[in-house]
């Protein structure tokens, strides 16, 4: 559910489809790989990633807002009794 994956998975076919033989190849790589991944991808992968969101809660806001605070919480506050 996470839009950096789809990010991640794309670069690695792009990477995948050269002939790389060393890290420094590889980091010179994947650097133009991501500098040419477009503002259109990035935008659509977030929009997605919104349109997935929505139809959780409506699939079932009680246990998303359950899911929701258990993350928030566990991740910014440390918080583990809620």
């Amino acid at each position: 559910m996470n839009p950096i994956e789809h990010i991640w998975d794309d670069l690695e076919q792009r990477i995948n489809r050269k002939r790389v033989s060393s890290l420094q190849q590889l980091k010179e790589e994947l650097q133009i790989a991501w500098d040419d991944t477009s503002l259109e991808t990035y935008q659509k992968l977030v929009e997605s990633f919104q349109n997935m969101c929505r139809s959780v809660i409506k699939v079932d806001q009680q246990n998303t807002n359950y899911l929701f605070k258990k993350c928030f919480f566990n991740k910014f506050t440390n918080d583990y009794n809620f």
